[in-house]
């Protein structure tokens, strides 16, 4: 759709300079493509976790099947950088582990947009639309860019982008914090305003959204942002690993038992609770043995079962700084891990699958607890 005068329009210029890479694809998912819908997606998907309470407006902002939306959106890429399989500075340990799916040891078969890529998002809003649904919008695009990312493994650190310029005539984002920041403490300051502005309610939501048991977790202010992602993956990796510190070596011996026709469990591994599938494998002679602990949706018409993903509470983002250093934030909103009346699905090679319950989120609680030790700072 064409904006023109009977829109307000709102123009936001980012960069992914020296930030971390961004898959996103369209049809051909084996090329990159910077595209309007998925950026509406994301936008929507915010708006969720922010306005819990306004799910029933969900619609009449961002349209359905029914209604058109009164916010148009239009994305182009304005300066280019894109790589293909084989660069090796993508190659290190922490980096592939949280780039898991799309990195691998023979590096991925999809392009990407480098570090140092620029975009322009352009928001058009119909005037019939009230100012204050306006900011609500914005609001959503804040939370996007100051959290999270867009594209592949954006809960993982990946398609983090930062701000370089904001044309808006209408001063709308005035009424919200700063998308830009020189240092870790304006980032934080202007943090803190965004969630006393949100209104977090004290109570516990059936999807992703800010309630009351969140968490938001700010690390040091270190160099550079690349730097950052691939520690921040090498110790998630580290504690995560039942076989280096061993931060959960119930979960290692409930699936080895399982898988030696030992013991049946009746709840699942605690890592679980991290992002569904989870798989294990041991490579223990004379027989390596491997398994799965995943979500089965339920069968209609005995057709087979189909494989289910359930995406991580914890989002993993890293800030840029306009002095080019950066900060890895970690924001925690639980919510079920799996549907109500579900259970979750454990299988492997020569057992019977088997029904389980879904656990707790002890072991991300446990983790940013580890976070805290090393000197992260609680954002309240």
């Amino acid at each position: 759709m064409v904006l023109n005068r009977r829109h307000v329009v709102i123009k936001i210029i980012f960069s992914l300079k020296a930030v971390t890479p961004l898959f996103m694809t369209g049809a051909n998912d084996s090329i990159c493509e910077f595209r309007s819908s998925s950026l509406k997606g994301c936008i929507r998907y915010w708006f969720r976790a922010i306005y819990p309470h306004l799910l029933s407006q969900e619609s009449r902002l961002f349209g359905s099947t029914d209604q058109r939306s009164p916010l148009i959106i239009r994305a182009r890429v304005i300066r280019e950088k894109i790589v293909k399989k084989g660069e090796p500075r993508w190659h290190k340990n922490g980096i592939v582990y949280l780039g898991y799916g799309i990195l691998k040891k023979k590096f991925s078969e999809k392009t990407f947009y480098d570090i140092g890529s620029m975009f322009e998002l352009e928001l058009g809003f119909k005037r019939s639309l009230s100012a204050d649904d306006q900011v609500k919008i914005l609001s959503s695009v804040w939370a996007l860019f100051m959290f999270a990312g867009i594209g592949s493994r954006s809960r993982r650190g990946f398609g983090a982008i930062r701000v370089v310029d904001i044309q808006d005539k209408n001063q709308l984002c005035d009424q919200l914090p700063s998308f830009r920041f020189r240092n870790r403490e304006e980032w934080v300051s202007a943090t803190r305003k965004f969630l006393d502005s949100i209104q977090i309610a004290n109570k516990e939501f059936q999807h992703t959204a800010f309630g009351k048991d969140m968490q938001l977790i700010a690390m040091k202010q270190k160099t550079t942002a690349i730097d950052i992602l691939n520690n921040i993956g090498e110790s998630f990796q580290s504690f995560r690993s039942y076989i280096k510190e061993r931060q959960y070596p119930e979960d290692r011996d409930l699936m080895l038992d399982y898988l030696n026709n030992r013991e049946t469990p009746n709840l699942a591994p605690s890592r679980s609770a991290f992002g569904l599938p989870h798989n294990y494998f041991f490579p223990i002679k004379p027989r390596k043995k491997s398994g799965n602990v995943d979500i089965m949706d339920n069968s209609e018409n005995n057709q087979r079962p189909q494989k289910g993903r359930r995406g991580s509470p914890l989002f993993i983002h890293v800030q840029e700084f306009e002095n080019n250093t950066a900060c890895g934030l970690f924001l925690f909103l639980p919510a079920p891990l799996i549907p109500k009346g579900q259970k979750i699905t454990l299988s492997g090679s020569g057992v019977r699958p088997c029904k389980v319950k879904a656990p707790d989120f002890s072991a991300v609680t446990k983790y940013l607890n580890h976070l805290l030790k090393k000197g992260g700072e609680q954002i309240k």
